[in-house]
């Protein structure tokens, strides 16, 4: 097993072909992101079992664990090092869950992480003046 930061074509492959949410315009966000947010892959025998990328709000994002690879705690290891890797850097450590992934809620609790508060999602866009 090898723990490091995601190879951007990799990264973009196993988040495409595994990530409920991908859109027409997914993989043109990834090639901005990754190279440039803090990020996790968990290798297993060469081949990436489990991933998770810093989001371009700040926040632990996209988590994804292949099917063959679930409960053998490597998204835990990928949190781990991620949050670590955002204190580093001078972040505080967070992230977003939704309430009803009680699977993502009960790894944030055994991070040791915190519910604070609860929410629905809230985007922030530019102003448009409207004449």
């Amino acid at each position: 097993m090898e723990v490091k930061p995601l190879d951007l074509e990799g990264g973009i492959k196993f988040i495409l072909s595994r990530w409920q949410f991908s859109t027409p315009n997914t993989e043109a966000y990834l090639k901005k992101i990754i190279p440039k947010h803090v990020t996790c892959g968990l290798y297993q025998d060469g081949e990436l079992a489990t991933v998770v990328i810093m989001n371009a709000h700040g926040l632990a994002g996209i988590l994804i664990t292949d099917e063959k690879h679930k409960r053998k705690g490597y998204a835990f290891i990928c949190m781990q090092y991620l949050l670590k890797e955002l204190a580093k850097k001078g972040f505080i450590p967070a992230s977003s869950v939704q309430q009803e992934n009680s699977y993502s809620v009960a790894l944030h609790k055994k991070l040791g992480m915190k519910i604070t508060h609860e929410s629905d999602y809230i985007y922030h866009t530019r102003m448009i003046k409207r004449n």
